[in-house]
């Protein structure tokens, strides 16, 4: 569990515990065997994705099927730590594989073999073969502006993030919340995500203010990521694709980093005197940082607490995403500086995001 960075010096002698929290309620749990998420008839006697021709009945014909298989196996794979690991990727591939003996050519497997090789130069012809096939197909846009972030494309990727708005990739939550991260960076910051869900939101803004984004879903893609860290900060140069190591090599910077509270604790946990909750966001700073004033202005700005009050976000598909402004409460909660009516306002506002998000959802 990482304890966020204190606001200030008046912190009580308990620190306070926070846990990053990651959002991905849409996730099924993992089981204990990978294989378990799978439909019956894709296991095997060692519940592995292999298979042999005679296995491949009539239900296994359809693309559904297949389609299906694949997102629940992906999904499975990440529901338990964030990543696909390389057992995991192996699972994937043989399954991917194995698909391509009976709907190889077909929109979903292009699509499975465009998602599987979405960081290198594959990607490409695997979004071109499923466009021919249904070029209108709502999951195209996010494939879209991926390929055209990585390719420098700037006027495709907005192009395409205007798509995955209006079919409703980005929800309208998202967006709200994707400009309070705005509000809360300088200029020239760098935003660290950590895959899609908070990646797609942020490029949305980024006509409005000068920041920068890394997905560490995309660090395997060595020259998108270095023209990405030379246009934030020429002195950062990064080889491989550790994630742990790639965060190590970001902070030695001294511009401003701040990172989405969907990244994996673990990746955090030994910076975690150094990390200061600033609302939506979680930054880093090598020294001691008193953030109050800050916090204030971000929690118990007016206009914000009237559209959270309103409640017109809780039945969002992301309204989950609400939690990570708690980390921020709980510290300015602590604060003297508050006086009795700020006290009461920002309980109310911590019990409402509480009790939005008691159901799963």
């Amino acid at each position: 569990m990482i304890v966020l960075g204190q606001a200030n010096q008046e912190a009580p002698a308990k620190k306070e515990k926070v846990q990053a929290i990651r959002i991905q309620k849409s996730i099924p749990e993992k089981s204990k065997k990978k294989s378990d998420a799978m439909p019956e008839s894709v296991k095997d006697e060692e519940s592995r994705i292999s298979f042999k021709d005679d296995q491949v009945g009539q239900e296994m014909q359809s693309e559904i099927y297949w389609y299906n298989a694949y997102q629940t196996l992906r999904n499975s794979s990440l529901s338990d730590d964030g990543i696909i690991d390389s057992e995991e990727q192996s699972e994937i591939n043989s399954m991917i594989e194995t698909s391509g003996k009976v709907i190889q050519g077909t929109f979903s497997w292009n699509y499975m073999q465009l998602r599987n090789n979405r960081n290198n130069a594959a990607a490409q012809s695997y979004f071109i073969n499923a466009a021919k096939l249904e070029p209108a197909n709502a999951l195209l846009p996010a494939e879209a502006a991926w390929l055209a972030e990585r390719n420098g494309d700037l006027q495709l990727r907005n192009k395409a993030i205007q798509s995955i708005k209006n079919n409703g990739t980005i929800s309208a939550f998202q967006s709200v919340y994707s400009t309070w991260m705005l509000d809360v960076i300088p200029e020239g910051s760098l935003i660290v995500t950590n895959g899609e869900f908070d990646t797609y939101p942020i490029w949305e803004k980024q006509n409005t203010k000068k920041f920068y984004v890394v997905s560490l879903a995309m660090i395997q893609d060595a020259a998108w990521l270095n023209r990405t860290l030379q246009n934030w900060d020429k002195s950062i140069q990064f080889k491989g694709n550790s994630e742990s190591n790639f965060i190590a090599a970001l902070l030695k910077s001294n511009k401003p980093v701040f990172f989405s509270f969907t990244i994996r604790q673990e990746l955090l946990t030994k910076y975690q005197s150094k990390l200061f909750p600033v609302g939506p966001l979680c930054r880093f700073s090598k020294n001691p940082t008193d953030n109050i004033q800050g916090l204030k202005q971000f929690y118990l700005d007016k206009t914000r607490i009237k559209y959270l009050n309103s409640l017109v976000w809780k039945n969002d598909k992301y309204a989950a995403i609400a939690r990570n402004l708690l980390p921020g409460i709980i510290i300015l909660e602590q604060s003297s500086l508050l006086n009795n009516a700020e006290k009461k306002e920002l309980l109310q506002l911590k019990q409402l995001i509480e009790h939005s998000n008691s159901s799963e959802r």
